[in-house]
């Protein structure tokens, strides 16, 4: 399914040796260093365990989708109007089967999709969910994504909250924050 004409793809491996002059090497670094800092940090949730964390990256691929990255550039703008708050980026983990990565790499992350071999939870409302930690989000899959993710205005949800399983991100908010440092972002 895969159509590279669609996407531009970058792989690195973990090595000794250093080019700092190869093509988006920039990303390699600052995806390995975002995994190792949040790895060695216990989350506040249960989260899959990472054996030997030194060892963990066999691969890190570098994905440009100019589709992607020109709605990514047009929101940002839109929640700079807002307020500068709003267009601040976080990096986040999104965990998900190996089998959706390149529909995903070429369509976004789609909400409606089917889930492979378990139901989608949703339990701080109907949302995409992203974690600060690898381990959380290895949870839903062994696929794991690195993504630069624009906020907005968020809502913090309280972990006492019942009703968030089923509710709908409030028109104020862009996106919600679970107590455990997950995210629910509005995708449109």
């Amino acid at each position: 399914m895969f159509r590279r004409s669609e996407c531009k793809i970058f792989t690195f491996h973990p090595s000794k040796f250093h080019d700092f002059e190869e093509a988006n090497v920039s990303h390699f670094y600052t995806a390995s260093s975002q995994f190792y800092k949040m790895v060695l940090i216990q989350p506040p949730i249960p989260s899959r365990p990472i054996y030997n964390p030194s060892q963990a990256i066999q691969s890190i691929e570098y994905i440009e989708n100019e589709l992607s990255t020109e709605r990514y550039q047009n929101c940002k703008a839109l929640f700079r109007e807002k307020s500068d708050q709003c267009a601040k980026e976080i990096l986040l983990f999104h965990g998900t089967d190996v089998n959706n990565i390149d529909s995903i790499f070429n369509k976004n992350i789609n909400i409606e999709s089917s889930t492979v071999g378990r139901c989608k939870a949703m339990v701080f409302g109907r949302g995409i969910y992203m974690s600060e930690f690898p381990g959380v989000s290895l949870n839903y899959g062994a696929g794991l994504l690195l993504c630069k993710v624009l906020t907005g205005s968020t809502e913090t949800i309280s972990k006492d909250d019942r009703s968030a399983r089923t509710a709908i991100i409030a028109d104020q908010f862009d996106s919600s924050q679970g107590w455990c440092s997950s995210h629910a972002c509005n995708q449109e």
